[in-house]
């Protein structure tokens, strides 16, 4: 797509909260412009976050979803750190060690390659606890730093758990066969 070149009277302010505002936002750039669907630049606060020179990437258009999955990593990763990463991908039924007590797979409902809702819901909310609980500035790198990793952790201990509570897992020991004497034990 081509890049996006416009002056500041060509763009509507969106915060105008106009007529226009609420238009369907096809495109947005990188730097600050959405297309509606009648071709109409508008002023975008989607990656206002970033700190981007139009010149160096203002070629970066974006489809409306295409916009909303990016905003979504780029906002996890720079709040959230490492632990954006956190929640488990989906691997389905098959493969996913917890598919015995996901409602997701009762009801048929399996969000495949996406990341796991109740673990985004999760560290979503015991960040918003510890957060609150630890009255935490926002604007604080260094504190909610540590609150999410807080919340880290307890996804850890909740995955733990989940393993532990299969019957398999109860007694915390596994028998591994390494090796074999003469007699065969």
């Amino acid at each position: 797509m081509k890049e996006i070149q416009v002056s500041e009277q060509e763009v509507q302010d969106e915060n105008t909260r106009n007529v226009d505002y609420y238009k369907k936002k096809e495109f947005f750039s990188l730097c600050g412009i959405a297309i509606t669907a009648e071709g109409q630049l508008i002023k975008s606060e989607m990656f206002r976050f970033l700190q981007l020179e139009p010149e160096e990437y203002g070629d970066i258009v974006l489809s409306a979803e295409d916009a909303r999955r990016v905003h979504g990593r780029l906002i996890g990763v720079k709040w959230g750190g490492a632990a954006a990463k956190v929640p488990l991908m989906c691997g389905g039924e098959e493969i996913c060690p917890f598919a015995d007590d996901c409602p997701f797979v009762e009801i048929g409902k399996i969000p495949v390659a996406r990341k796991c809702p109740i673990e985004v819901e999760l560290m979503a909310y015991w960040t918003a606890k510890y957060m609150d609980e630890f009255d935490v500035d926002p604007d604080n790198q260094s504190e909610v730093s540590m609150i999410t990793e807080l919340a880290e952790l307890d996804i850890c201990d909740y995955r733990c758990s989940m393993i532990l509570s299969q019957p398999g897992n109860a007694e915390l020991t596994q028998q591994i066969v390494v090796g074999v004497d003469a007699d065969g034990r």
